[in-house]
């Protein structure tokens, strides 16, 4: 058996509760534990090198890295002091560290090398350059990487190294310790977040708005934490383009936003918001075990943080302790939790991973209640914005959007064509449509049952009768006249006085004549439709025994089977206009139908229609829907063909322009 007690190292009860106690982190133990080799094996120096031995594989994917670096201290009075950390640039033999530290990870066992004979192990070597001893540390550090604690020892010989190895060996399996106590460290924290994290959202879940569980979520939180005050910030808008706003604060129903204490939180939220990570002020201290040198006493991340807010808002009390933790919904920050307390010892690092992680966990549910509390418009704007972060990124979202559609508008009102169509006021009329009127001055005697407006009638089918008295008893008497001038004639000729015989005739003549025109009078006394049609205006029957005259209106009869479009074309647009146009019509009754037409006739005359110059255009329609009827206006709309749309929106202004500017 081999003798080890001459070797100048602290008792193995004391490098056993050191190697058991708790470390912050896997590099804080890394440190630690070359500390101990290097004393225990009483070597030159040691170091901790990394080795990216990504999937497993047999090569290194890139060159060791040198992390921690100690010599052993000083022998002043008999007694050495504690190992210093040194630069690991300034490591002695570093590429054969490097290579010692790649050979056993490959092998996955503590390796020996001497320094002057290359690839050579120690056991039966000669020479006086020392040696490295290389032993892997069973250590989970992710992305593929091995740790190995490498110790640089002097010329020794076959028993002592081997001495040295085993005790390299055994003490690197204080690494499964480590990742055990660190795997149970973060099973309780987890255990212990989700414990709190469900008493506070099932607290939550029992108000009925955002803002009830804003207020509800930071008392729990103060009570849980025994903290002095609590406040909540809520992040408005998207991305880092959101700001915060103080939502709520503990104790408090009303938050005045106005007050010099809600700016400062305020302050320090957004200080947290900017740096997405949590901010403390002052920055905790973790308890060490004596001796541990190489890593902070707490994480990097809350010892480089900005506090300049949180220096502030703490300055009004020396024992104020202030955190700000970031809320989390995936991975955005939707919210900032500001913790105020002045009891010493609360603000542990433990202490503020379990308050994260329970943050962590309430996050979705409070992004959840806002999004519920908020109005329909404002939740489809948020929707668009968060759809647009994907398209844009999440600085500046909504300027970025307009910008993005006002480019698209542009480029398709630039480069896209669409059917230009000209509106115009248009109005109904049929195609056969006649006007009965009084044929001469009469007196109505008799209107035939059912003739009255809308009715429809046929050709030749009696719509009135006049009196014909006075004609019948004028036709006697013309009778009467013409037998008389007759004889007188007859009697002229008898006597042979041709004067008389042809004054006689030319009376015969004349009163024939007025015989055949009161017979016409009395046959055009019976008035009758002159088509197949409809009665759309006219109605006689509250006439009867009333006198009329000549040529007065009494019906209008329409066929109501087709139908034109009459319309009024203002003269700015009736350059874009053909005789053979098409277009569509619709009516005010029915506004949501359209009627197509096709344009038979253009009237090349202006007129004048209320201060304006119209040209009529006239066309038929295709088809004719039953509860159409002539007169009923609407508008009218004629397509001239396809243009780009810039063009449609700019062609009345630069009309205008033209004319304004012409000489």
């Amino acid at each position: 058996m081999t003798d080890i007690s001459n070797l100048r190292t602290p008792a193995w009860r004391r490098i056993v509760e050191e190697l058991s106690a708790d470390a912050p982190s896997a590099t804080a133990f890394l440190a630690r534990l070359c500390g101990v080799l290097t004393r225990v094996a009483n070597a030159k120096q040691g170091a901790v090198v990394i080795v990216s031995h990504a999937d497993g594989g047999d090569q290194a994917d890139a060159e060791p890295q040198l992390a921690y670096a100690i010599t052993p201290g000083t022998v002043q009075g008999g007694r050495a002091s504690e190992p210093k950390r040194i630069d690991p640039g300034q490591v002695e033999h570093a590429s054969w560290i490097r290579s010692a530290a790649v050979e056993s990870v490959r092998s996955g066992e503590a390796r020996v090398f001497a320094l002057e004979a290359q690839n050579s192990p120690m056991y039966g070597a000669g020479g006086d350059g020392g040696a490295v001893i290389s032993g892997p540390v069973d250590m989970p550090l992710g992305g593929g990487h091995k740790a190995t604690i490498c110790l640089t020892i002097e010329q020794r010989s076959r028993e002592a190294t081997q001495t040295t190895m085993a005790l390299v060996e055994v003490l690197c399996g204080y690494a499964k310790l480590h990742a055990a106590r660190q795997e149970a460290k973060g099973a309780w924290q987890s255990s212990a977040a989700l414990d709190l994290a469900g008493r506070l959202i099932a607290s939550i879940n029992e108000s009925t708005s955002f803002k009830g569980a804003s207020i509800q979520l930071v008392n729990d939180l103060a009570r849980a934490a025994s903290a002095d005050r609590v406040a909540l910030g809520w992040v408005k808008g998207l991305g880092d383009s959101g700001v915060i706003r103080v939502q709520s604060l503990s104790d408090t129903e009303h938050v005045d936003r106005r007050l010099h204490m809600v700016r400062m939180l305020q302050a320090a939220m957004e200080e947290c918001f900017d740096q997405t990570h949590a901010v403390v002020y002052p920055v905790p201290q973790a308890d060490r075990p004596e001796g541990d040198e190489g890593e902070p006493a707490v994480d990097p991340t809350l010892a480089a943080a900005v506090t300049h807010a949180h220096r502030e808002l703490a300055s009004s009390d020396a024992r104020l302790r202030v955190a700000s933790l970031p809320i989390r919904s995936g991975e955005r920050v939707v919210g900032v939790v500001t913790i105020e307390l002045s009891e010493d010892g609360m603000l542990t690092p433990e202490r503020l991973e379990l308050l994260q992680a329970t943050l962590d966990l309430i996050g979705p549910v409070m992004e959840l209640r806002r999004s519920d509390d908020r109005p329909l418009p404002q939740r489809a704007w948020h929707s668009t914005l968060k759809t647009g972060t994907w398209l844009v990124g999440p600085k500046h979202t909504a300027w970025k959007v307009a910008a993005f559609v006002a480019l698209a508008i542009l480029l398709t009102i630039t480069f896209v064509k669409i059917p230009y169509r000209i509106d115009a006021q248009a109005e109904l009329m049929a195609v056969s449509e006649r006007a009965v009127a009084a044929p001469f001055a009469g007196v109505i005697a008799t209107v035939p049952e059912g003739i009255r407006p809308g009715v429809q009638v046929t050709k030749g089918q009696l719509l009135l009768q006049l009196d014909t008295t006075e004609l019948r008893e004028s036709r006697i008497d013309a009778r009467a006249s013409v037998s008389a001038a007759r004889r007188e004639a007859d009697e002229a000729r008898k006597e042979q006085n041709m004067t008389a015989a042809e004054q006689a005739l030319g009376r015969l003549e004349q009163e024939m004549a007025r015989l055949r025109y009161i017979d016409v009078q009395i046959e055009r006394s019976t008035i009758t439709a002159p088509i197949d049609g409809t009665i759309v205006s006219g109605d006689p029957r509250r006439l009867i025994g009333s006198a009329i005259q000549v040529g007065e209106p009494m019906f209008r009869i329409a066929s109501l089977n087709q139908l034109e479009v009459v319309a009024r074309v203002p003269d700015s647009d009736i350059g874009y206009v053909s005789p053979e146009s098409v277009g569509g019509f619709a009516t005010r009754a029915r506004p949501g139908e359209r009627f197509q037409f096709e344009a038979n006739s253009l009237v090349p005359m202006g007129q004048p229609d209320e201060g304006a110059n119209i040209f009529e255009l006239r066309g038929t329609l295709v088809e004719t829907p039953g509860w159409l009827r002539p007169g009923m206006e609407g508008i009218a709309y004629i397509d001239t063909g396809d243009r780009r749309i810039i063009w449609i929106l700019s062609r009345r202004i630069i009309d205008t322009a033209r004319l304004w500017l012409w000489y």
